[in-house]
């Protein structure tokens, strides 16, 4: 869908004291609770505590969140008006393990987002052009473990299960935001090799549970060649399109239209897109990955099942700012739209990944979402300046 509020929108209009609740110039968010029990035999979130950044300074807004592999960590990307930050919190003593001063305001920008190695000893944003190497860090002392020299803008990081390569979109050019390939790195000896889109406008990417690289995005308007197909499909311009590649070529792309265009009758914009691309979400146990609130795609067929429709998610009635599944993918965790009105406070869901169902609710929080790796805990950003943990019972 698309998103109400952009993110600099919101860290803009927060830190300028519009929100929830404000003291002067500065937001605080009321205490996190659970909402009601929930159902027996499903997660029910409850309230635990909170963490105070305020004694790092500055007046940051949290969001982007990640837990380290072992849940003794918590990443954050966390922004103001004038740069962004990450911020590595240890869990366990409560207390700030390390801060990495950014180069930039990168944290407002969606395709940007603080990435785990799987053995938790290195960390990236992913983030990269021709005259910005792409950092890799350690987590624990913020020392820069690599520096790739990229000669193309790179976002959208992300590691394999094993961590052996490395995902990125990447491009020569961009249009709308959007990237025409995606690079794959060897961690080990950080060679990569590029990959095109076949035409596509790359919107979103992640790795499946084989391996395989998922795409998906619109069919731009305009082709070189008018009769250009890819793997036997004809898409329409504004056709949203997924497609699956294997980087080790060993087994042809597949390619298929998830959401067909409808027509306008508008000259100039014929067709009109029918689905909204968000960050990717994958469920490595279900090999399914999310590409929007609302809706589950099914690698193995790449059929994109959809459990909310974008009226029901603008009316409230199923979270829309920020999800994750939960380790099993048995639920999925939902964090409410940032729309504030007076008094209001988020409205999050637990939903049954493979029912559509809400089976559980709890309120605090409105920005980054985070999971434990062993399913106990949740983060999830409260604020100005503080991020909520809830005990998963």
């Amino acid at each position: 869908m698309r998103r109400l509020w952009t993110t600099a929108a919101i860290v803009v209009a927060l830190l300028s004291g519009v929100g929830l609740l404000s003291t002067g110039r500065f937001l605080f968010a009321p205490e996190a609770r659970s909402l009601y029990p929930g159902l027996p035999g499903v997660p029910h979130p409850t309230y635990e505590r909170t963490i105070d950044l305020r004694e790092i300074g500055r007046s940051w807004w949290v969001l982007r969140l990640t837990y380290s592999p072992d849940g003794q960590y918590l990443g954050m990307i966390v922004s103001d008006t004038a740069r962004s930050d990450i911020v590595i919190w240890d869990i366990r003593g409560n207390k700030l393990q390390t801060r990495i001063p950014g180069r930039s305001n990168f944290g407002i920008a969606p395709q940007v987002e603080l990435r785990w190695s799987p053995d938790g000893r290195s960390i990236t944003i992913g983030s990269g052009a021709s005259d910005l190497p792409l950092p890799v860090w350690d987590p624990l002392t913020g020392a820069v473990q690599k520096e790739l020299a990229v000669d193309r803008q790179c976002r959208w990081a992300r590691y394999n299960r094993d961590g052996s390569r490395l995902l990125l979109s990447t491009a020569t050019f961009q249009t709308q935001g959007y990237s025409a390939g995606f690079r794959v790195y060897d961690t080990q000896s950080w060679n990569f090799k590029d990959f095109d889109g076949g035409g596509l406008f790359i919107e979103t990417q992640a790795w499946t549970a084989d391996d395989e690289v998922l795409v998906a995005g619109a069919w731009p308007w305009r082709q070189a060649d008018p009769n250009h197909t890819l793997n036997g499909l004809s898409p329409k311009p504004m056709d949203i399109v997924a497609r699956l590649i294997d980087p080790t070529g060993h087994r042809p792309p597949q390619s298929a239209i998830i959401a067909p265009s409808v027509p306008t009758g508008v000259a100039g914009a014929p067709y009109a897109r029918t689905f909204w691309i968000d960050e990717a979400v994958t469920d490595y146990p279900g090999d399914r990955v999310s590409l929007q609130i609302g809706s589950i795609l099914d690698v193995k067929t790449l059929k994109n099942w959809r459990y909310a429709s974008d009226d029901d998610i603008r009316a409230g009635k199923v979270p829309g700012m920020s999800q994750a599944f939960s380790p099993d993918g048995r639920y999925l965790y939902l964090i409410d739209d940032v729309r504030f009105g007076r008094g209001r406070t988020a409205q999050n869901a637990v939903l049954d990944s493979y029912s559509g169902s809400i089976v559980g609710r709890f309120d605090g929080g409105h920005s980054g979402l985070a999971v434990s790796p062993d399913k106990q805990h949740i983060a999830v950003g409260n604020g100005y300046a503080s991020v909520a943990i809830f005990k998963v019972q």
